[in-house]
């Protein structure tokens, strides 16, 4: 674990192991670990309809197993905040539900008809599980997921009810002379579930380590959230519930990338050598898959090494 680079890249001041990132899309993985956890509680089902929650959504036919896969063929909330939204205040997901519905927009293909990575979909999973469980989307991560785990530096933000918490980073768009433009709040920034998760590398990998020894969900539905979404025809999309999921090269990566407002992130798992690589960026470099598939190959031959010394020293 390491930190490289500047918190404040005015005041030259320098990141440490507290400073608590935009997640972007990594915050995917939460959003889909809460609607597994309603799951394992038997209050929500895979099949239940996103319009028995939302019955002034104008979109049939949808399941909260096509809004995890991706397969729902909802339209961009993007589009309604950028056309619609009269406000300068960025909407909540409760009013972007209300603007969607009021404002009807075909959607992009039929339900399970095809794959497409969708934000739309992981914002209403999130306005779900509040209308579920009762309690806002912050608060049920924080008692299900985040102090079960001790990950005390993360958290949901909501602007622009928040204000910015000690540690918490802004993200920078750097040009090509090196100039750096702190970036200003977005208006989209009001959604979350699809993004908007701040957290730490530290806290990241105790996310990790207490998912995958089965902390936060069943063995079974565990292994939903790692199995590829199918659409109709039986084709497998690249993606699971929160985490991608690929072929790269001959070797099996589970993963997400996230790109917001200034900060770049990666997570990925490259199964076959139980390598987990987290990556935290609040700029707008744009190669941190690149840095992360080095960092792959380097620790590969790092063990490689390792074994072929170990099993000399057990020869001789």
């Amino acid at each position: 674990r390491n930190n490289y680079g500047y918190a404040d890249l005015r005041k030259k001041t320098g990141l440490t192991d507290t400073s608590i990132f935009q997640l972007a899309s990594i915050s995917k993985q939460f959003t889909a670990a809460a609607v597994l956890i309603l799951i394992d509680e038997n209050k929500l089902k895979l099949t239940d309809k996103l319009r028995d929650f939302f019955p002034q959504f104008p979109y049939d036919g949808i399941t909260i197993k096509h809004l995890l896969n991706h397969t729902a063929g909802l339209p961009l909330y993007f589009w309604f905040a950028d056309h619609v939204w009269e406000s300068e205040t960025p909407p909540n997901n409760q009013q972007m539900i209300e603007t969607m519905a009021k404002n009807e927009m075909k959607p992009f293909f039929a339900p399970g008809k095809k794959f497409e990575y969708s934000n739309t979909g992981y914002f209403l999973l999130a306005s779900i599980v509040e209308k579920v469980s009762g309690q806002s989307f912050p608060k049920f991560l924080k008692a299900k997921i985040f102090d079960p785990l001790n990950m005390d530096q993360t958290y949901v933000y909501t602007y622009p009810f928040d204000s910015v918490r000690p540690n918490q980073l802004m993200g920078y768009q750097v040009s090509r002379r090196g100039r750096a433009r702190e970036l200003p709040p977005f208006l989209n920034d009001g959604i979350y579930g699809d993004k908007n998760v701040y957290s730490t590398c530290k806290d990241l990998y105790l996310w990790l380590k207490g998912l995958n020894e089965g902390k936060v969900l069943s063995r079974n539905s565990l292994k939903l959230m790692y199995t590829q979404g199918k659409t109709n025809s039986g084709w497998k999309a690249p993606y699971g519930m929160g985490f991608r999921l690929e072929n790269r090269n001959g070797e099996n990566v589970i993963y997400h990338n996230g790109k917001w407002n200034g900060f770049r992130t990666s997570v990925k798992n490259y199964i076959d050598n139980d390598i987990w690589i987290i990556l935290l960026n609040h700029s707008s470099y744009s190669n941190v898959s690149g840095i992360t598939r080095k960092l792959n190959e380097f620790l590969k031959d790092e063990f490689k090494k390792h074994h072929n010394q170990t099993s000399q020293k057990n020869q001789n």
